[in-house]
């Protein structure tokens, strides 16, 4: 597991193709400093570990949603692969929102906004109410982490 906390990537760092889940282009900046904690999960069908972690995630995203955080899915299995995604989603029950886009540009993603090689599925990043970027995990998310950086001061 690589954990890195106390970054300072914004999320409008990067621009790549992202769909939500009906095909319209969306941007990670949308999503983030907007006032909440975003855990961003980025995440593959055929991944093992994503496939245990969904309900986890699900479970944060319900416990904060109405407060001060949410979940954000990115899936790297590409549009071409979207039923797919929507089997996955509705076999795990996933209440949070997901965008989709391809393996090469969820990767190209992660690098540039950790500055960092990726590693593969799945990753988390979170982000601060105002949008920076405070942690970056491959593996399993330490969920006591998360919630340790967004109860500090």
């Amino acid at each position: 597991m690589l954990l890195t906390a106390l970054l300072s990537c914004p999320a409008g760092a990067a621009s790549p193709r992202l769909l939500d889940l009906h095909g319209h282009p969306r941007a990670l900046a949308e999503f983030t400093g907007n006032g909440k904690w975003v855990l961003l999960a980025l995440w593959a069908t055929d991944c093992l570990i994503c496939n245990a972690e969904a309900r986890h995630l699900t479970a944060f995203h319900e416990k904060h949603k109405n407060g001060e955080a949410v979940v954000l899915g990115v899936s790297l299995d590409g549009w071409g692969n979207r039923a797919e995604v929507l089997e996955f989603l509705d076999r795990h029950g996933v209440t949070y929102p997901n965008l989709i886009t391809d393996y090469a540009s969820g990767a190209a993603l992660y690098s540039r906004l950790v500055d960092r090689a990726w590693l593969g599925t799945p990753a988390a990043l979170l982000y601060a109410p105002d949008g920076e970027l405070m942690m970056q995990q491959v593996g399993t998310v330490a969920f006591e982490v998360v919630e340790e950086l967004m109860s500090a001061p």
